[in-house]
């Protein structure tokens, strides 16, 4: 499980930071869609469909069972929660912008400008939009910059220098979801972890193969987009990979050590596995719908791609949602 969820995590992020192991940019942004879809068919194929058997188990608690739809209440209120924490530290690390004056008008607070003077201004922001869309380069004639240099005289003062994990700013947003996307996965990393550990005879040897397949697809999200932020400590994405590599085989290792005494129908069991179950569902299905699918689709950057490198990325997304949701037959 290490080998596999290892070469899953870790081929896009070397693939970028040695030159004899590189991956065409064109296949790294066809694997970051792949990836996509298959975070978001883990969160709904894997995880709540299981919050939802073990919650509804006979076994559980009548207090639990009393409320059918617990499993749904705990995934809404962990994906709204986790919106609350990432609006919380990106306004944080990226604070407002105060109320400026335009030339011919005043912009006020609440975002409106005198009506007299919008429209100019409008069709302005209109025209520089066409203007940056049309000048994009094509994705294949796009250089990566893995490991950027410092420009002079950045973050120094005194005599000595401050050099950040990260390269600039604009990573804030993207590290903030990477971040809150790998804390889901090892959370339900470690639930089938220990499933694995707990399995016997036949029912071992099919989950272990479904679940090599389902940790490599998953390696590869998760690579992709740790290989999108730019460090300057180059430790911090092969630390963020191992990470993910690890988390599957602790949870066998602490599988395997409480066989003894695990009860997969007890209900201490049932309820403490349906909650976690629920918690990484609305992780997953947060972060792949709004922080995936909904920004990665709607940058200016992409819209100005080539028909044909959409089709494909939109290609790779459903594929990934697919191949995740086959392998949810038997893990």
């Amino acid at each position: 499980m290490f080998v596999v969820s290892a070469l899953g995590s870790f081929t896009p992020v070397l693939g970028l930071r040695y030159p004899a192991l590189q991956l065409p940019p064109m296949l790294l942004q066809l694997g970051k869609h792949f990836g996509t879809g298959v975070i978001l068919a883990t969160g709904f194929i894997h995880m709540f469909p299981g919050a939802i058997f073990s919650l509804t188990d006979p076994c559980v608690p009548e207090t639990v069972a009393a409320y059918s739809a617990l499993a749904g209440l705990l995934t809404m209120l962990t994906a709204m929660a986790f919106h609350n924490i990432e609006y919380a530290v990106t306004v944080h690390a990226d604070p407002a912008v105060p109320v400026t004056t335009i030339s011919g008008g005043t912009l006020h607070e609440n975002g409106e400008k005198s009506a007299r003077h919008s429209a100019p201004v409008l069709e302005h922001a209109n025209t520089l939009a066409v203007e940056i869309a049309d000048s994009s380069p094509p994705l294949e004639k796009l250089h990566l910059d893995p490991a950027p240099r410092p420009e002079h005289g950045q973050h120094q003062c005194h005599g000595h220098t401050h050099t950040p994990l990260f390269h600039d700013q604009e990573n804030d947003p993207r590290q903030i979801t990477t971040y809150l996307l790998e804390f889901g996965i090892a959370l339900h990393s470690i639930i089938i972890g220990v499933a694995l550990g707990t399995a016997q005879g036949t029912e071992f040897v099919s989950l272990l193969v479904a679940l090599c397949f389902h940790q490599f697809f998953e390696g590869l999200a998760l690579g992709a987009r740790i290989a999108e932020l730019r460090y300057r400590a180059s430790w911090m994405p092969l630390a963020n990979a191992l990470v993910y590599a690890v988390t599957t085989p602790i949870g066998t290792a602490l599988g395997v050590a409480i066989r003894a005494v695990y009860q997969a129908r007890s209900p201490t069991t049932l309820v403490v596995q349906g909650v976690l179950d629920a918690v990484s569902a609305g992780i997953l299905i947060y972060t792949a719908l709004v922080n995936m699918m909904a920004q990665e689709f709607a940058q200016p950057g992409f819209k100005a791609q080539p028909s044909g490198t959409k089709w494909s990325c939109w290609a790779a997304l459903y594929l990934g949602a697919i191949a995740m949701s086959v392998v949810g037959v038997w893990a």
